[in-house]
């Protein structure tokens, strides 16, 4: 833990922190699995269409188009997506003035799915090399990629709608294109972003609700269980390593920012609880970064989706894999100790704010030792002034942090009031020790 290596190229600015078992599945929340929806009777006609390796259509123009795709030029990327979707070019067969039949779009798109997402995320492998068009470093291949889905919901929204939800059956790695956009809206770029939040506007009208929250949770879960970091490659292959760290990056911190806005606009109800229709392991992983990862945007990613657990989906947070108290909170005391990161306290404080009041809340129902987590807290970052992290974004957390301790802690109270006065000495400025005292 800590700061780790010194990270290459884009990743730098991503460690800054400015932004067990397999998954089998939500069929509970889903009246029709992706599986189903691209087999089943209501989806007849054109309704069966999955991804297709290579074109099989009757248009020589367009295989040429395709084999563009997966050049590692992205210049020559950008040119043929612009093309697919014009309507002034021969191979704009994407382009809502098209005049091709709907079998031979239907035909091309299938290849597309393929080029766009499914080559490469199966078995948790998001570095071919080629095509892959959803993972691209370049954001205006993402952008054009998104743009081809927007044309064909409204040239053939039943194949468009199978191929958004395919998955390979009898997998346990839920993969989908949908789950896949998804995460694209909360991309590192704001012109990627707010592409796929229009495609995914246009979605939400043409998806049954239920299936399409089970997709897209289905999705992100499979991404935080399967997708590795890049294999280690010889110095010959530098730029490719540069190139598969700065995507895998990318990918999680879309990931673990869609999974924290998905609970936040999908929260638990009385009826319905996530914990519930997991397998045991499945809630580990959306906790991992926070014991495991060295770099500091994905720990600050990962206590900001522990926030929004906390407050709209508490079964996550609560998960105990036996009597003793529950891994949220043994993690939370991991991260206390070990956080050295300057971006990362205030995170982290208002991570564990929200969680302490939710242990309050539920005193009756969850074991939590408060006095180890006081201490670690005391001495790991009060007496060390946070590591350097300015005083102002942290010290406002103070008084919430001692409200939430029970009420009868008094000298756990104590404890962290005296080792935030000690730490004035360890701040770095003026302007920490004047913030850090008027905070009390």
């Amino acid at each position: 833990m800590g700061k780790g290596p010194k990270p290459h190229g884009q990743k730098k600015r991503l460690d800054d922190g400015s932004s067990g078992g397999g998954f089998i599945g939500f069929s509970a929340f889903a009246k029709t699995s992706p599986q189903q929806a691209a087999s089943s009777p209501e989806s007849s006609g054109f309704g069966g269409a999955r991804p297709s390796p290579i074109y099989t259509g009757n248009l020589s123009l367009l295989r040429a188009t395709f084999a563009k795709l997966k050049k590692k030029d992205p210049t020559t990327k950008v040119k043929a997506l612009t093309a697919l979707c014009s309507s002034t070019e021969e191979d704009g067969i994407f382009s809502l003035q098209s005049h091709q039949p709907k079998t031979e779009i239907i035909t091309a798109l299938s290849h597309y799915a393929f080029v766009f997402h499914t080559s490469a995320p199966h078995g948790g492998n998001i570095y071919p090399n080629n095509g892959c068009l959803a993972y691209d470093n370049t954001a205006s291949v993402r952008v054009g990629s998104l743009q081809i889905w927007a044309s064909c919901l409204e040239l053939v929204p039943k194949a468009t709608k199978s191929l958004l939800l395919f998955s390979t059956p009898g997998e346990t790695v839920f993969f989908t294109a949908l789950g896949t956009i998804y995460s694209l809206c909360h991309d590192s770029s704001r012109e990627v972003a707010t592409a796929a939040s229009q495609l995914m506007q246009a979605i939400n009208l043409a998806f049954d609700q239920d299936q399409l929250q089970s997709a897209i949770l289905e999705h992100l879960l499979s991404v935080l269980v399967h997708v590795k970091p890049p294999p280690k490659s010889s110095k010959s292959d530098k730029e490719d390593n540069e190139t598969f760290v700065e995507r895998y990056d990318r990918t999680m911190l879309s990931t673990l920012d869609s999974l924290s806005f998905f609970f936040k606009k999908y929260p638990e109800t009385d009826t319905k609880s996530y914990l519930d229709t997991m397998p045991q392991q499945s809630p580990k992983c959306l906790w991992k970064q926070i014991a495991t990862s060295n770099q500091a945007a994905f720990r600050n990613a990962t206590y900001r989706l522990l926030s929004s657990c906390v407050q709209f989906a508490p079964s996550l947070v609560d998960f105990s894999s036996s009597n003793q108290q529950p891994l949220v909170a043994t993690l939370l005391q991991t991260a206390i100790a070990c956080e050295k990161s300057q971006s990362n306290p205030n995170v982290l404080f208002e991570s564990l704010v929200l969680y302490l009041r939710h242990v309050k809340q539920n005193s009756t129902t969850i074991d939590l030792s408060y006095e180890s987590l006081v201490r670690s807290l005391a001495n790991n970052q009060f007496r060390k002034a946070c590591h350097g992290c300015p005083a102002r974004q942290w010290s406002p957390l103070l008084l919430p942090l001692l409200a939430a301790l029970p009420s009868h802690a008094t000298n756990l109270q104590m404890t962290l009031i005296t080792s935030v006065w000690e730490g004035i000495e360890s701040a770095t400025s003026p302007t920490d020790r004047l913030y850090m005292c008027a905070n009390f």
